[in-house]
């Protein structure tokens, strides 16, 4: 059953990797108002459930620890896990993004080495290796998938005339730079996702109800959304924060179809942890990157080029984890 849940998990992942990737390219919400859509989803769809998880789950014995566990996991997963993801999706397509939020475990790993002096065995140090071979693998294919594109953009626009990368370098520099944040904050986003897993586990040790986790854990990440749009200077989030006016907004039906696919991938997710060890969950998670690359294969086509040196990098991440896990 956990199994089965936590594959579930991954495929609605995916999907609603490819719904914001739609929900950017043909909208016009920017990535903090799309953010936002996903979340006030999430909570409508667990206001609805909550009288039935009520009254027919056992929710009496929550305590301080477990709601802190759950509140924790709200900013890093939901939060800023999610926000990471958005971006990173924006700067370098979801399939690519998918793939890098996966690394997770890798992290996990290189925490207890160089934070709590935990030794480390040859497989879980072979894992990494493997993980950043996958990770140099996507990027190298996605800068290569970005000179395609620029060219092919450049022939269409100018029929007959070469291709002009080479005359315009800092253009092109631009573009590049871009690509490597998108790269770097996909992998920020798999160590936020990691630790959000992990603090979701913790709260789960002390009240055995995943439901009322995902009550929690969503309600404190739309409370971090909120508070973001006050603060000053950089910190602040470029959000309306009046969703009526959101929903009007073209592209709003993608990010609002991205809030309910994870609602369904959350609560499955938080069910999986209270049948299998987080290890596990974070290994089956690594799916994720597979089902998003088949569903934009499909959904994409235009906007997210599907290679197969991207499939062998994700083929490549998705084993080193396996090692890191086995270890």
């Amino acid at each position: 059953m956990g199994i089965f849940l936590a594959l579930l998990s991954a495929l609605f992942f995916g999907a609603t990797n490819v719904a914001v990737a739609r929900g950017h390219h043909w909208g016009e919400l920017n990535p903090h108002e799309g953010l936002l859509l996903t979340l006030v989803v999430n909570n409508l769809v667990n206001l609805l459930l909550l009288p039935f998880i009520i009254l027919y789950t056992e929710v009496g014995g929550l305590n301080l620890s477990s709601i802190l566990s759950f509140i924790g996991s709200g900013f890093f997963a939901s939060f800023l896990g999610r926000m990471l993801l958005f971006g990173s999706i924006i700067m370098v397509g979801a399939s690519r993004a998918g793939s890098l939020k996966i690394t997770a475990p890798m992290f996990t790993v290189l925490f207890g080495v160089f934070i709590l002096r935990e030794s480390i065995s040859w497989m879980a140090l072979l894992g990494i290796g493997i993980i950043l071979l996958g990770i140099y693998i996507v990027t190298r294919e996605t800068r290569q998938r970005d000179l395609f594109i620029v060219e092919k953009e450049e022939k269409e626009a100018r029929p007959g005339v070469e291709s002009g990368i080479n005359s315009e370098p800092v253009e092109y520099s631009r573009r590049g730079s871009l690509l490597n944040a998108g790269v770097l904050i996909g992998l920020a986003s798999g160590l936020s996702f990691g630790i959000g897993n992990v603090l979701r586990k913790v709260g789960l040790f002390s009240y055995a109800n995943p439901l009322i986790g995902v009550v929690i854990c969503s309600a404190s990440s739309l409370v971090f959304v909120a508070l973001m749009r006050f603060f000053p200077g950089r910190l602040s989030l470029k959000l309306n924060l009046n969703c009526f006016e959101l929903v009007r907004q073209k592209g709003s039906k993608e990010y609002m179809i991205g809030g309910a696919l994870s609602s369904v991938a959350i609560f499955t997710l938080f069910i999986s942890l209270a049948y299998l060890p987080v290890s596990i969950v974070n290994s089956i998670a690594a799916v994720e990157a597979l089902f998003t690359i088949i569903i934009a294969s499909v959904l994409l086509r235009k906007i997210d080029y599907i290679t197969r040196v991207l499939v062998a990098g994700v083929l490549v991440i998705s084993g080193g984890i396996i090692l890191i896990l086995l270890s």
